[in-house]
């Protein structure tokens, strides 16, 4: 929001653009109908950030750590975390800013 504000246009990943329940909020922030534009990506997608890049000066990327609750693991099961899908899937983004 700090960024659109201060006149820095701005594109911004989505892996849907047509819901509008996971997007509104973003169209809906000042300045956004000229400096926002969302894009169609994903990190399980290799490529789908060539595009986006292409051009940009700077890519920001933020992540989110997502942890399941005991009634979604299986009986016994310990709770593990495995950076490497997570690390393999950035790769997707630093890919695309290298071509």
């Amino acid at each position: 929001m700090r960024l659109l504000e201060r006149g820095y246009t701005i594109r911004a990943t989505v892996r849907d653009r047509d819901k509008p329940l996971k997007t509104k909020h973003l169209l809906d922030l000042p300045g956004a109908n000229e400096r926002l534009t969302l894009w169609k990506a994903d990190l399980d997608d290799e490529g789908s950030f060539d595009a986006v890049v292409d051009g940009g000066k700077t890519a920001l990327h933020a992540r989110k750590v997502y942890r399941l609750k005991k009634s979604q693991l299986a009986y016994g099961q310990k709770q593990v975390y495995s950076e490497r899908p997570k690390l393999c899937a950035q790769l997707v983004l630093l890919r695309a800013l290298l071509k």
